[in-house]
C-alpha cells in the first residue's frame, strides 16, 4: 500500500516542481534584477577566482577582489554596475538593515582594496587570507541580501 501511495503522489509532486521551475525560468528572461540577483554569487566566485589566478601581482588580486564585493552588492540590491562610491555602498547595506560586523567587514575590505594601490601589499599569505575574508563576506552578503 505504501508504494501506491508514492505512485499516486509523485506525479503531482513532479508537476508542481516543473511549474515551479518553468516560473523561475520565465522570470530570470524577463525580470532582469531578479536575474542579476541570483547571478551575483557566481559572478563573485568568477571575481574571486581571476583573483587567486593572479596571486603574483597584488594589484590585480585586490581590483578583482573590490569587483567581487562592489559586484555582488550592486546585483543584490539592484543597483547600476557602475557609478557608485565604496562609501555609497555602505550606506545602501546600512539602509537594508544590515548586520554591524558585516557593514564593517565589507567597509575594511573595500578600503583595503582601494589602499593597495597606493600602498606596498602584503606577502602571499596575506593576499590568501584576504581571498578567504572576501568568500566569506560574499556568502554574508548572498544570505542577508
Amino acid at each position: 500500500t505504501v508504494i501506491f501511495w508514492v505512485l499516486l503522489i509523485l506525479p503531482g509532486l513532479a508537476f508542481a516542481a516543473a511549474l515551479y521551475q518553468r516560473s523561475i525560468q520565465t522570470r530570470l528572461s524577463t525580470d532582469s534584477l531578479f536575474a542579476r540577483s541570483r547571478r551575483a554569487g557566481d559572478n563573485a566566485r568568477q571575481q574571486i577566482d581571476q583573483a587567486t589566478a593572479n596571486l603574483d601581482d597584488p594589484k590585480t588580486v585586490y581590483n578583482y577582489l573590490h569587483k567581487a564585493i562592489t559586484g555582488s552588492v550592486s546585483d543584490k540590491l539592484g543597483l547600476p554596475e557602475a557609478g557608485f562610491s565604496d562609501q555609497e555602498l555602505i550606506d545602501k547595506l546600512k539602509q537594508k538593515n544590515a548586520a554591524e560586523d558585516i557593514i564593517k567587514k565589507t567597509n575594511n575590505l573595500l578600503v583595503k582594496c582601494a589602499t593597495i594601490s597606493y600602498a606596498p601589499a602584503g606577502g602571499r599569505e596575506d593576499i590568501q587570507a584576504d581571498i578567504s575574508k572576501t568568500k566569506q563576506l560574499i556568502s554574508e552578503l548572498n544570505r542577508l541580501l
